[in-house]
């Protein structure tokens, strides 16, 4: 089951399912380690992004993370970010 935000994710999703290299396709897909996403947000300037009631710091995430066939044995990850 898939669950999208937009219509452009949902029409991007269609395009890369019909992807024969393409091995799977994860929305919303965490990016982690926090500690990682708070470091980059530092070095831009930017404030990590936090929920508004409770302060507390929100887990960024991709759009859509897509593995895709390679000639080595490990799938090479891939994320896409539409908005």
């Amino acid at each position: 089951m898939h669950s999208f935000l937009s219509q452009l994710e949902l029409q991007v999703f269609f395009l890369l399912d019909w992807e024969d290299e393409v091995v799977d396709i994860r929305e919303q897909f965490p990016l982690f380690p926090q500690e990682t996403t708070k470091e980059i947000c530092q070095a831009l300037g930017l404030k990590h992004p936090q929920e508004p009631k409770a302060e507390t710091e929100m887990v960024m995430t991709q759009t859509l993370s897509l593995p895709f066939k390679t000639d080595q044995s490990m799938p090479a990850p891939t994320g896409l970010h539409s908005k």
